[in-house]
């Protein structure tokens, strides 16, 4: 990853771009990354189960059903609270790896929707 940050810095600085055009493109790339990477995972909320698909492949990536959650933890910082935005973390009764829905708008909401699905 790094090889290919530096290749990109090399190009710039051969085509005579200036300090705050490379900042630009720079701020550019990263906001091309996020906007992928934003639609690699998507939360499904179905009627037994909660599903993380992956976006691109339609795949589902795991999946915990409601009767085997134990607990529904919320994590925000001050800029995601601020946002209002947080990662919800779904744990298992099995004791299998959690599910982290990360990047969950509302999430205060969608953690009661959950827990109102718990038998």
């Amino acid at each position: 990853m790094s090889f290919v940050a530096g290749s990109r810095g090399l190009r710039i600085l051969w085509q005579g771009a200036t300090g705050w055009e490379g900042w630009l493109a720079g701020a550019l790339a990263l906001l091309v990354c996020a906007a992928c990477l934003r639609q690699w995972a998507q939360y499904l909320i179905i009627s037994n189960r909660v599903v993380m698909r992956n976006g691109y492949t339609s795949r589902d990536i795991q999946t915990i059903m409601f009767d085997d959650i134990a607990e529904i933890t919320l994590s925000q910082g001050p800029i995601a609270r601020y946002l209002n935005i947080g990662t919800l973390v779904v744990h298992s009764k099995s004791g299998s790896n959690p599910l982290l829905l990360q990047g969950v708008s509302d999430p205060e909401i969608i953690k009661t929707r959950l827990e109102a699905c718990r038998p």
